[in-house]
């Protein structure tokens, strides 16, 4: 993760400028994950591409991105099996035949299951990561105060992370289905039914978090829900926390003086996903 976010820094240093979503915070999870799973980079858009109409189509606001969510799930379902397939006759030892194995020894992963994992496993960790990185980078240059501290002082660095994902959580909610009636506020919530936590609104309940609303990287303890809880803990937390801290990290020892080259940046389109279409900035360094 380090070796990748030098290496695109360094790609744009002579530019003076650039768009820090596009050409920063997209770039570094898909390089990481790669390798775990033999990804070449000259495929790394064609997923991103799908990546994007998966998530557009499962936004209920959105039926005009159904046919194209479609698609791009036919198209990545072949993709992956092609690459399980090959990775059957010749594995070469990277993550990708551990999932193999673990099919073949009579567990729990059937082969429609094996390909789903796998496809599940890139786009969830690119997606949502580039997006954490992207807006953990607009408020830490927003509120300015937290980008200087972050300069100065990199033990501030787990805490930047926790503060970032409370804030501005990738997914707003969590999809759950309930396993009892439950009772809340005088509202019974049958067993089976579907319930959306809006997880962006408890990481501002101000009965947890003191000036819910303020972003502040000095926050002792940061109980936030955007990972999930208990048994549907999201797999890929731990590599989504490394690729921020590192990300944000290597940035603000790169370029202590970024600075953003619109106040007003432009959001990507939809409900369920929160992300950032572009951020300019310039070094100035």
């Amino acid at each position: 993760a380090e070796e990748v976010c030098t290496t695109l820094l360094a790609e744009v240093r002579e530019m003076g400028r650039c768009d820090i979503v596009r050409d920063y915070a997209w770039q570094i999870p898909m390089a990481v994950l790669s390798p775990l799973f033999d990804l070449p980079p000259t495929d790394h858009r064609l997923l991103e591409g799908w990546g994007r109409d998966l998530f557009l189509a499962s936004d209920s606001t959105r039926p005009d991105k159904l046919a194209a969510g479609k698609a791009a799930l036919k198209e990545m379902y072949a993709y992956f099996a092609d690459l399980i397939k090959e990775h059957r006759t010749r594995p070469t030892g990277v993550f990708i035949d551990d999932l193999i194995a673990v099919q073949e020894q009579g567990d729990s992963l059937t082969p429609h299951e094996l390909v789903l994992m796998a496809m599940q496993l890139v786009i969830g960790g690119y997606d949502s990561t580039s997006n954490q990185i992207a807006s953990g980078i607009y408020y830490l240059l927003t509120y300015r105060e937290n980008w200087e501290l972050l300069c100065a002082d990199k033990s501030l660095l787990a805490q930047a992370v926790e503060e970032v994902i409370r804030y501005e959580p990738p997914a707003l909610f969590l999809g759950r289905a309930t396993v009892k009636d439950v009772t809340l506020h005088g509202k019974t919530i049958h067993a089976g039914d579907f319930v959306g936590p809006l997880v962006a609104a408890a990481n501002r309940d101000p009965r947890k978090f003191d000036e819910p609303d303020r972003f502040d990287i000095r926050r002792a303890k940061t109980p936030h829900l955007s990972f999930g809880r208990g048994i549907h803990s999201c797999l890929g937390a731990p590599l989504a926390r490394l690729d921020t801290a590192v990300a944000l990290g290597v940035l603000t020892q790169t370029f202590p003086k970024l600075e953003l080259e619109e106040t007003t940046p432009t959001w990507r389109p939809g409900f369920l996903f929160r992300g950032l279409e572009r951020l300019p900035v310039a070094f100035n360094s």
